[in-house]
């Protein structure tokens, strides 16, 4: 999401081949750690433009965020309410109302660095495009908040986080009826039949890592749920824009060390495991707190190779 802050300056992305079952261990080593040469190279890089061109596909297990990814499903969750007890219109939400929403997800204390709500082109909204974006200060002592649509154009073929489900056949999605009673004075009022549509986490999308150059100059992953109205028939879904979170990769651990055959052990880049270049004659052991870089590993003498006491 930050990708946007940015513009006109430069984004960076990598990515390891997602077909990783079809290559040799020799290979998927090799893309892992060509991987981990682009990022010790953007760590330094003082002209963004350099690294634009790259293009490799870093597979990675997400579901570790899935708490934090929540906050975008909710968020996604109740602006479709709105839209849909709203006859499809987003009039009844101010500016200061949506500014507030994200910058409530990002107040969490969490991995969580920013938020937004790109909406899609609609009459009822009150500029051609419109996205809400709040997120952290390089520093991390404040939340800023901005209409990110005003710099850049969210609906470019380009963005990720936004096309993905823009084009994405949600003809599944779930569609619940509540009856909600309204209250009128000291009564409440009859019943009325809400139709809605509700998105679950599974129903959104989680970006390739991506580098926030110029800016907070930090790795992060994007997660965006979708926003809907309803058709007159109250089956069929409208794309209304998306909600997402921010997760930053700075503070994450790149362990290049052997993976663990324990379970519990593996971690959410395991594909970076076995990269380190320890010698055979010697262990990787991880040295946890670097963050997002590489080099975090010590390598020790394998048992059979220590000196003798003399």
């Amino acid at each position: 999401m930050m990708r946007a802050r940015l513009l006109p300056m430069c984004m960076v992305f990598f990515y390891l081949d997602s077909s990783l079952k079809v290559h040799s261990f020799t290979v998927q080593r090799r893309a892992a750690r060509q991987a981990l040469d682009y990022v010790a190279k953007i760590e330094n890089l003082g002209n963004c433009s350099l690294g634009t061109g790259e293009s490799l596909d870093l597979i990675y297990d997400h579901t570790v965020w899935n708490s934090y990814a929540l906050a975008a499903v909710r968020l996604a969750n109740f602006i479709s309410k709105i839209i849909t007890t709203n006859n499809n219109s987003l009039a009844s939400l101010s500016d200061e109302v949506l500014f507030a929403l994200v910058r409530n997800n990002v107040h969490l204390k969490s991995f969580i660095f920013g938020s937004g709500i790109p909406f899609e082109p609609h009459p009822s909204l009150r500029y051609p495009l419109f996205c809400p974006y709040a997120y952290r200060n390089e520093n991390k002592t404040k939340v800023l908040t901005k209409d990110l649509a005003v710099e850049y154009n969210y609906t470019d073929p380009s963005t990720e986080y936004y096309q993905v489900l823009r084009y994405k056949d949600f003809s599944n999605i779930s569609i619940v009826t509540d009856k909600v009673y309204f209250r009128s004075g000291d009564a409440l009022l009859p019943a009325v039949d809400i139709a809605q549509p509700v998105a679950d986490i599974d129903d959104g999308h989680w970006t390739k890592p991506y580098f926030d150059c110029g800016g907070g100059n930090i790795w992060m992953v994007t997660y965006s749920s979708p926003i809907f109205g309803l058709e007159q028939d109250q089956k069929t879904v409208i794309f209304r824009g998306v909600a997402t979170i921010d997760i930053e990769l700075t503070s994450i651990d790149i362990n290049q060390c052997d993976l663990s055959k324990i379970p519990k052990e593996r971690a959410t880049f395991d594909v970076f495991r076995g990269t380190h270049l320890c010698q055979p004659s010697t262990e990787c052991e991880f040295t946890p707190g670097a963050g997002f870089r590489r080099g975090a590993y010590i390598c020790k003498c394998a048992k059979g190779y220590f000196f003798p006491n003399m």
